[in-house]
Protein backbone atom coordinates (compact mmCIF):
# COMPACT_ATOMS: atom_id res chain seq x y z
CA UNK A 1 0.00 0.00 0.00
CA UNK A 2 1.49 3.04 -0.74
CA UNK A 3 1.73 6.16 1.21
CA UNK A 4 -0.99 8.46 -0.83
CA UNK A 5 -3.37 5.20 0.39
CA UNK A 6 -2.98 5.07 3.47
CA UNK A 7 -3.42 9.17 4.00
CA UNK A 8 -6.60 9.37 2.19
CA UNK A 9 -7.63 5.98 4.06
CA UNK A 10 -6.78 8.07 7.21
CA UNK A 11 -8.49 11.23 6.17
CA UNK A 12 -11.81 9.12 5.42
CA UNK A 13 -11.56 7.11 8.23
CA UNK A 14 -11.72 10.07 10.73
CA UNK A 15 -14.32 11.53 8.94
CA UNK A 16 -16.63 8.91 8.53
CA UNK A 17 -15.05 5.60 10.13
CA UNK A 18 -14.10 6.88 13.65
CA UNK A 19 -17.46 8.37 14.41
CA UNK A 20 -19.38 5.48 13.20
CA UNK A 21 -17.33 2.60 15.28
CA UNK A 22 -17.60 5.04 18.17
CA UNK A 23 -21.53 5.36 18.14
CA UNK A 24 -21.80 1.52 17.68
CA UNK A 25 -19.46 1.01 20.51
CA UNK A 26 -21.59 3.88 22.58
CA UNK A 27 -24.83 1.59 21.97
CA UNK A 28 -24.05 -1.87 22.64
CA UNK A 29 -21.66 -0.90 25.66
CA UNK A 30 -24.20 -2.51 28.32
CA UNK A 31 -25.89 -5.14 25.91
CA UNK A 32 -24.44 -8.22 27.74
CA UNK A 33 -22.48 -7.80 30.83
CA UNK A 34 -20.18 -10.86 29.85
CA UNK A 35 -19.06 -9.20 26.96
CA UNK A 36 -16.67 -6.37 26.48
CA UNK A 37 -17.81 -4.11 22.90
CA UNK A 38 -14.41 -1.66 22.19
CA UNK A 39 -13.70 -0.10 19.17
CA UNK A 40 -10.37 0.54 17.94
CA UNK A 41 -9.24 3.90 16.22
CA UNK A 42 -5.59 4.33 16.76
CA UNK A 43 -5.34 7.18 14.08
CA UNK A 44 -2.68 6.90 12.16
CA UNK A 45 -1.90 8.20 8.68
CA UNK A 46 0.13 4.53 8.48
CA UNK A 47 -2.64 2.54 9.83
CA UNK A 48 -4.32 0.68 7.15
CA UNK A 49 -7.47 -0.61 9.12
CA UNK A 50 -9.55 -0.05 12.08
CA UNK A 51 -12.25 -2.18 14.01
CA UNK A 52 -14.79 -2.78 16.75
CA UNK A 53 -14.41 -6.09 18.42
CA UNK A 54 -16.41 -7.56 20.91
CA UNK A 55 -14.67 -10.02 23.37
CA UNK A 56 -15.78 -12.30 26.42
CA UNK A 57 -15.16 -10.98 30.06
CA UNK A 58 -15.14 -14.62 30.97
CA UNK A 59 -11.21 -16.32 31.45
CA UNK A 60 -12.91 -19.36 30.45
CA UNK A 61 -14.39 -18.83 27.75
CA UNK A 62 -11.12 -17.13 25.07
CA UNK A 63 -12.33 -18.52 21.60
CA UNK A 64 -15.60 -16.31 22.39
CA UNK A 65 -14.28 -13.07 20.73
CA UNK A 66 -15.41 -11.48 17.33
CA UNK A 67 -14.21 -8.38 14.99
CA UNK A 68 -15.24 -6.54 12.71
CA UNK A 69 -12.52 -5.24 9.98
CA UNK A 70 -12.54 -1.92 7.89
CA UNK A 71 -9.08 -2.00 5.93
CA UNK A 72 -8.19 -0.26 2.89
CA UNK A 73 -7.82 -1.93 -0.36
CA UNK A 74 -6.30 0.02 -2.53
CA UNK A 75 -9.13 2.58 -3.70
CA UNK A 76 -11.60 1.00 -2.06
CA UNK A 77 -12.25 -0.08 1.20
CA UNK A 78 -13.52 -4.07 2.17
CA UNK A 79 -15.83 -4.44 5.63
CA UNK A 80 -14.72 -8.46 6.84
CA UNK A 81 -16.31 -9.67 10.06
CA UNK A 82 -15.43 -13.06 12.02
CA UNK A 83 -16.25 -14.83 14.91
CA UNK A 84 -13.42 -16.77 17.37
CA UNK A 85 -15.34 -19.75 16.95
CA UNK A 86 -17.40 -20.09 13.68
CA UNK A 87 -15.35 -20.48 10.15
CA UNK A 88 -12.01 -21.63 12.27
CA UNK A 89 -11.94 -17.69 12.89
CA UNK A 90 -11.60 -16.55 9.34
CA UNK A 91 -12.54 -13.28 8.51
CA UNK A 92 -15.11 -13.34 6.02
CA UNK A 93 -15.90 -10.40 3.33
CA UNK A 94 -19.15 -8.62 4.09
CA UNK A 95 -18.88 -5.99 1.68
CA UNK A 96 -16.26 -3.76 -0.75
CA UNK A 97 -17.15 -0.39 -0.83
CA UNK A 98 -15.80 2.44 -3.45
CA UNK A 99 -14.73 5.44 -0.97
CA UNK A 100 -17.39 7.47 -2.78
CA UNK A 101 -19.92 5.27 -1.01
CA UNK A 102 -18.04 5.14 2.33
CA UNK A 103 -20.27 6.94 4.61
CA UNK A 104 -20.93 7.06 8.41
CA UNK A 105 -24.43 5.74 7.93
CA UNK A 106 -23.14 2.73 6.03
CA UNK A 107 -20.13 2.08 8.60
CA UNK A 108 -23.08 2.15 11.56
CA UNK A 109 -25.58 0.02 9.58
CA UNK A 110 -22.40 -2.74 9.01
CA UNK A 111 -21.01 -1.97 12.36
CA UNK A 112 -24.67 -3.09 13.87
CA UNK A 113 -25.54 -5.60 11.80
CA UNK A 114 -22.40 -7.08 13.14
CA UNK A 115 -23.20 -7.05 16.82
CA UNK A 116 -26.35 -8.30 15.83
CA UNK A 117 -24.88 -11.33 13.94
CA UNK A 118 -22.16 -11.56 17.02
CA UNK A 119 -25.17 -12.61 19.73
CA UNK A 120 -27.44 -14.51 17.31
CA UNK A 121 -24.82 -17.00 16.69
CA UNK A 122 -22.93 -17.03 20.05
CA UNK A 123 -23.21 -20.85 21.09
CA UNK A 124 -25.87 -20.76 23.87
CA UNK A 125 -23.66 -22.13 26.47
CA UNK A 126 -21.69 -18.81 25.87
CA UNK A 127 -24.77 -17.07 26.62
CA UNK A 128 -24.43 -16.45 30.17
Amino acid sequence: MTMAELFWFDRLARREIDAALSRVKAENGDRDPGYMVDDHLDASPARDRYRLSITSRHATSPRMVGAIVIRAAGDSVTVEHHFGWHDDGQAVLIDKLDKAHVTEEKIVTLARDFVAEFFRQLPVDAKR
